[in-house]
């Protein structure tokens, strides 16, 4: 049986419903014995519900552009990133 730890790692996808059959009957066996993992998964749930109410604005392109352009430049910069996932 998966310990509180790798439940908490497949709780994001429990609530997307991506596990196999497998993982999702372990997982809901877990649950079923460890109420503090079943709060865990019930928070993420209701944070999931609440954030697909929220509206959803476009930004506008001169926005986006100006953001990749900073994003580019703090890469260029030194940013601890190992992969840019920009470079073309």
């Amino acid at each position: 049986m998966k310990n509180c730890q790798q439940i908490a790692a497949l709780a994001s996808a429990y609530a997307d419903g991506e596990l196999s059959g497998v993982e999702w009957a372990e997982l809901r066996m877990h649950l079923w014995l460890c109420p503090p993992c079943r709060k865990y998964v019930e928070q993420i749930e209701l944070t999931r519900e609440v954030l697909e109410k929220l509206p959803t604005d476009e930004v506008p392109q001169e926005v986006q552009s100006e953001l990749l352009g900073r994003f580019k430049q703090w890469v260029a910069d030194g940013a601890p990133a190992e992969d840019d996932p920009f470079d073309e």
